[in-house]
């Protein structure tokens, strides 16, 4: 297993406030509490003793974890040329020079439930802090433990590859996103996208070559609500494009629209130039994590009773629209038969790392914020993140769980993905 670790000047640790007295250390674990006895969006900061904290927004850009995330061009052979800022100055956004992706840290978690109250911490992936785990993602795509992986920073787009005449999933700006229903350029199934398509057309790249998956979803989501202290993405981060007419073909934006490449801050945030809603955003490196395409997320099924099989957690077995017998642990407890927005997770240890719903009493300002949409019939995919006419329905933790694995549709792509 090879690092890939990108350095942090220690000097500038000094300017951080109070970190020793508080454990705010750069490299020390870092939480969230949820106290599922309100129906507040706000979540408590805590360190590794569960003790309330306030960091600041300089100390994230300085964490360990937080300051690794850093956009990079990837060949297909998995080499990436870094940009001089985590934003990623300097590149090549086009894909000429290989396929725009994020690179994410892995990392060790703690989950702990405690009557209403469910606790998640983070960790380095090479700390020793007693309680905590490597979480699922860093086995996932085999189970090879390793210590990173990387996500297109843009939904995937497709093309046609003239050295071995197959068909392959990018990321690049200025990219129309795949997705089914639409007559896409050199698509072999062109009208025609599943999320098996998918896995495939990404697998045509080579070895460690995916889609955006359930655990490397959740962990983003999990960083997400420790970074930003809320579970209202939306309102946080931006909406994103989902306020456009629900049109004909794919009526979404276009990767890089509206300027968002120039848009960002050093650490990749941004949106881009127009009113939200309409224009992309980017967070922690990632555009349009919410809105314009909903996208596949494999490693899941979820049954018309509410049963909710998940990949097993040490990266085993087959990923595919349906996991095959042997490649799927069952949650202990079933998901909502019910159509609304997550107000609690489940609260086991994995239903509570994959962020899946326990209860569906929320609003789009309440609890978790985003919605779920509940199975009906045997198995079903998930989908994630919501598209560009669902207005409040989308968001960090949106999931739709009613299509079969042979869906395609015009409102759904993909996230290109690659681990060592």
């Amino acid at each position: 297993m090879t690092a890939h670790t990108l350095t942090i000047d220690d000097a500038e640790l000094d300017d951080l406030v109070n970190y020793a007295e508080l454990e705010y250390h750069p490299s020390a674990p870092i939480g969230i509490e949820i106290d599922n006895s309100t129906m507040s969006a706000s979540v408590q900061w805590i360190d590794k003793t569960g003790e309330y904290i306030t960091p600041t927004e300089k100390y994230f850009n300085y964490h360990e974890i937080f300051s690794q995330i850093w956009k990079c061009t990837l060949t297909p052979a998995g080499i990436p040329t870094y940009g001089t800022t985590p934003s990623g100055a300097g590149l090549d956004l086009t894909g000429a020079s290989g396929d725009v992706m994020s690179r994410y840290p892995n990392v060790q978690v703690k989950y702990e439930l405690d009557g209403d109250f469910q606790r998640y911490w983070v960790a380095p992936f090479d700390s020793n802090h007693v309680g905590f785990s490597y979480h699922p993602n860093c086995y996932a795509g085999g189970g090879t433990l390793h210590d990173h992986w990387f996500s297109g920073v843009y939904e995937a787009n497709g093309y046609l590859d003239g050295a071995d005449s197959k068909f392959k999933l990018g990321s690049a700006t200025g990219k129309v996103p795949i997705s089914g229903e639409v007559a896409y350029p050199d698509c072999p199934n062109s009208g025609r996208f599943t999320i098996d398509d998918a896995l495939l057309f990404a697998a045509n790249k080579g070895t460690g070559w995916t889609i955006s998956g359930v655990y490397s979803d959740a962990l983003y989501q999990l960083l997400y609500y420790i970074r930003y202290g809320t579970r209202d993405s939306q309102a946080k981060s931006g909406i994103g494009v989902v306020n456009k007419p629900t049109g004909s073909g794919f009526a979404g934006e276009n990767t890089g629209s509206n300027s968002i490449d120039s848009n960002l801050d050093y650490w990749g945030t941004g949106k881009g130039t127009g009113t939200d809603g309409l224009v992309a955003i980017s967070v922690l490196n990632r555009q349009n994590p919410w809105g314009n395409v909903w996208k596949f997320t494999p490693g899941i099924n979820i049954m018309a009773d509410g049963s909710c099989r998940v990949t097993k957690q040490n990266g085993t077995g087959t990923i595919a629209g349906t996991l095959p017998e042997g490649s799927y642990e069952t949650l202990p407890v079933k998901l909502p038969l019910a159509d609304n927005y997550i107000s609690t997770f489940q609260t086991d240890r994995l239903g509570a790392l994959t962020f899946m719903p326990l209860a569906v009493t929320g609003t789009s300002s309440t609890g978790a914020c985003d919605s779920y949409y509940h199975s009906a019939i045997n198995p079903v995919i998930v989908l994630s993140g919501g598209c560009w006419d669902a207005v409040l329905a989308s968001g960090v933790g949106d999931r739709a769980a009613y299509y079969a694995p042979s869906y395609s549709s015009r409102y759904v792509g993909a996230r290109l993905e690659f681990r060592p």
